[in-house]
């Protein structure tokens, strides 16, 4: 299996550029303005871009790069990076939370998820690069074991040296 990641671009989605709200906005405007079509064909043409603009980082297991890309139907646009810092992959759970509160009924409804996201990580945890962040901890595991496996990085668990200065500080 590692001999066929060899030499390919691994893809992970990252959800949509825009916010909802954006996109809604940008469509509203193409439609009130599509009668007067000459004038509304920008704002047609940016509400299309706006919809199908996604966020996706990928991982060059030839090259050994990375990048944060915008993909606008299919065209991908953002740098690559070397990935020479980079020798430890881990996956960090995090918990997100939103809460909204009801006045009238003085009651709040909280909804917490746990994100796991698949980390690219320097030699002492200083510096991450997020590969993958989504709800999915089976996806999560098996993207970090095909990353850690094509680019031979360490599987860790998520663990900063402190800098002398702030231990230092700690020791006041």
């Amino acid at each position: 299996m590692a001999n066929s990641l060899l030499n390919m671009i691994i893809t992970t989605p990252n959800g949509k550029t825009f916010t909802t709200g954006m996109r809604i906005f940008a469509g509203l405007i193409a439609f009130i303005l599509l009668p007067f079509i000459p004038f509304s064909l920008p704002f047609i043409l940016i509400g299309i871009l706006m919809l199908f603009a996604k966020d996706v980082s990928e991982v060059d297991t030839e090259a050994f790069t990375f990048r944060t890309a915008n993909s606008i139907m299919g065209l991908k646009l953002g740098k690559w990076e070397p990935l020479d810092d980079f020798g430890d992959i881990t996956i960090m759970k995090r918990k997100k939370g939103k809460a909204s509160v009801s006045h009238q009924t003085m009651q709040s409804n909280i909804l917490v998820n746990n994100t796991y996201e698949v980390v690219l990580l320097n030699s002492n945890h200083r510096k991450k690069k997020v590969v993958y962040s989504g709800l999915n901890e089976a996806f999560a595991i098996d993207l970090r074991n095909k990353i850690a496996d094509a680019l031979h990085l360490n599987k860790v668990t998520y663990n900063p040296q402190l800098s002398s200065k702030t231990l230092a500080r700690r020791n006041r």
